[in-house]
Order: structure tokens, then sequence, then C-alpha cells
């Protein structure tokens, strides 16, 4: 009898959470349309090796070449053509981490979330953004409006300082890798996501 149970609870258990993971059905080729009532709101997600790109469908740059806008080619991808004083991943980090919920970073700690940002060249501010991660991921549990309004926060609030080869690219990319983790205050014993 008390194996019934068990089996019931862990199957329960089980199917509990792969309905969570499954609750914006975040597959490729998926498209939300005013989720929410969200203005604007319009985000389409995109096979990233078994993972998924979800970004703003009006994004021009995901699929874009990094280049010269001379047509000269690149010595090196993946520098750094920006002023690295004010750390775009701190920054980055900081957003995601305001507008998550508590749930939501309970539900996502530890797991790793990319935030990408494509940066203007003449102007430093941050043009587009996605957001990548894995299928099963506990990130896929995040409402498509959550990630509207980081985006819509890192275009408003974050802009750096261009050094004279990045201006001379059709945009620059910052990469953002970075997991929410559990902090515990050793005096009350509460815990916090940060």
């Amino acid at each position: 009898m008390k194996k019934k149970i068990l089996l019931i609870v862990i199957c329960s258990l089980l199917l509990h959470q792969n309905g969570i993971s499954q609750i914006y059905d975040y597959v490729p080729g998926k498209t939300f349309d005013n989720v929410n009532g969200v203005s604007g709101l319009t985000y389409t997600c995109y096979d990233n090796m078994g993972g998924i790109i979800l970004c703003n469908q009006k994004n021009t740059l995901t699929f874009v070449s990094q280049e010269k806008t001379d047509g000269s080619k690149m010595n090196i991808h993946g520098e750094h053509y920006y002023d690295m004083s004010s750390s775009m991943a701190n920054m980055t980090y900081n957003t995601v981490n305001k507008y998550l919920t508590n749930s939501e970073k309970a539900r996502v700690k530890g797991e790793r979330l990319i935030v990408c940002l494509y940066l203007d060249s003449n102007t430093g501010g941050v043009k587009e953004v996605n957001y990548r991660f894995s299928r099963n991921s506990p990130y896929a549990t995040i409402p498509p409006e959550r990630y509207y309004q980081i985006e819509q926060a890192l275009k408003k609030n974050f802009k750096v300082s261009m050094l004279p080869e990045g201006k001379k690219l059709n945009y620059n990319l910052s990469i953002c890798p970075f997991k929410i983790r559990a902090v515990v205050n050793p005096r009350t014993g509460a815990v916090t996501y940060e």
C-alpha cells in the first residue's frame, strides 16, 4: 500500500513538473502575439541546436553576420569594440534579476540563460535582445511578457561608449550567460534569489 502511494506521489510530481515546463510551449516556429494584452509583444521561437532562441519578431540582427560596414573583412570575431568599464553582463544580470518574480527565480535557480544584446554601433544603445535556453529549462516556464519587460528595460537603460573600431561594424554583440543563485541569510535563514 505504501509503495502504491509513493508511486502515485512520484508520478504526479513528475507530471506536474512536466506540465510546468510546457506551460508556454516554447518550440521552434511558435509565435506569441500580444500575450496578456501587452501591446507590441510579438515573440518568435527559433531552433538553436536543440534549444530555443526567443526574440522579438521585429529583430533583424539575430541571424545576420557581424561585419564591417565598409565591406572589408573582420580579422577577429568576438572582440569587444566598446568601452568595457561598465560590465554589460552585470547590468544584464541585474535587470533580469529585477524583473523575475521570486517564484520564477526559485524555479530557474542554477539554470543557464544566455541574453544576447545587439548594440547600435553609432549610439552604443541596445538595439535588439534575444534569449537562449534549453527547451526543457525552467526558463521555458517564464511568461513571454516577462522577457518583453526585460528587453524594454535593457533598451531604455543601457548604453556603452563605442570604440573607433566598433563604430565600423553593422552592430556590436554582447553575450551575457548567467545563472540565478539562492542566497541564505546566515542570521535569519531566509532564502533570497539573485
